[in-house]
C-alpha cells in the first residue's frame, strides 16, 4: 500500500482515536480519581440543619439506580421542627455522562407526570469564604437552580410536586444549557433534588418550604461535602 493510499486509513484511524478521547472525557472514562471515594460524601449532610430534621430515609428503585448509573446517593425527607413543613433531599453523584442527563423534565415525564407552566431560573446567594459582607448584596455570588411544578393526574385530587435541581463538581451549583459539555472532564459529578409535594401549585416568593430549605442547606453541602478536611457534624444550629 503508498502512501497515498494510506492517507483516508490514518485519517481515519486518527478521527476514530479523537472520538473516543472526546468521549472519554466527556463520560470521565479517563479519569483516575477514585469515583466511589468521592461520591461517599454524599452521606456527609447532616441529618439535622437547623430547625430541619431528616425523619426518614428514602430509597431509589434499581431501575433508577441502574439508568442514572449511580455511584452513590443520599435520599431524605426533613421536617420542619416549627411548621411541619417537609421537603425531600435527593443528592446523587456519579460519572459526568450519566450524571449529567435525565434532569425531571425526562424523569418525572416518564413516571407520568406533566410539566406545569415553564421553568424558572432560581438563585440562591451564597457567602464567600472568608468574606461574608457579601452575602445577600447584589454583587455577592450565587448558586442556580432549576425549578417547575409537576402534576401527575388520577382520579381524585392529582399528585403535585415542586422540584429544584441542580449540578456542581466543587460545591457550587449551576444549570448550564448543557452540564454534559459543561462539566466535561469532571472526575465525578454531583447532582441535586429537593421537592415537595403539595395539594396545590407552589408559587415562587421567597419563603416557600423548598427555597427556605435551600438558603440553609447549600452551605451546610459545600461545607461537609466539598471541604472533607474537617470532619462532617452530626447536626448544625
Amino acid at each position: 500500500m503508498s502512501f497515498r493510499n494510506s492517507i483516508p486509513l490514518l485519517t481515519g484511524l486518527l478521527l476514530l482515536i479523537a472520538g473516543g478521547i472526546v468521549h472519554g472525557r466527556w463520560s470521565g472514562r479517563w479519569t483516575t480519581t477514585d469515583l466511589n471515594g468521592i461520591a461517599a460524601r454524599v452521606h456527609n449532610v447532616p441529618r439535622q440543619i437547623n430547625d430541619w430534621i431528616c425523619i426518614e430515609e428514602g430509597t431509589v428503585s434499581d431501575d433508577e439506580l441502574k439508568l442514572a448509573e449511580l455511584s452513590s446517593y443520599c435520599m431524605r425527607h426533613y421536617r420542619h421542627q416549627r411548621t411541619g413543613a417537609i421537603v425531600t433531599l435527593l443528592l446523587m453523584c456519579g460519572s459526568t455522562g450519566p450524571i449529567a442527563v435525565h434532569p425531571p423534565t425526562a424523569c418525572y415525564v416518564g413516571q407520568g407526570y406533566e410539566q406545569v407552566g415553564d421553568l424558572q431560573l432560581h438563585r440562591v446567594a451564597f457567602e464567600e469564604r472568608g468574606n461574608p459582607s457579601r452575602s445577600g448584596s447584589d454583587a455577592a455570588p450565587t448558586d442556580s437552580l432549576m425549578t417547575a411544578q409537576f402534576r401527575k393526574p388520577g382520579r381524585g385530587n392529582s399528585q403535585k410536586a415542586r422540584i429544584f435541581w441542580s449540578w456542581t463538581a466543587d460545591g457550587h451549583w449551576s444549570t448550564p444549557a448543557s452540564p454534559r459539555i459543561e462539566f466535561a472532564g469532571c472526575p465525578a459529578l454531583f447532582k441535586l433534588y429537593v421537592t415537595q409535594e403539595a395539594h396545590d401549585l407552589l408559587p415562587l416568593d421567597g419563603t416557600t418550604p423548598p427555597e427556605e430549605f435551600l438558603r440553609e442547606l447549600l452551605p451546610v453541602i459545600r461545607q461537609s461535602v466539598f471541604q472533607v478536611e474537617s470532619s462532617a457534624p452530626d447536626a448544625v444550629s
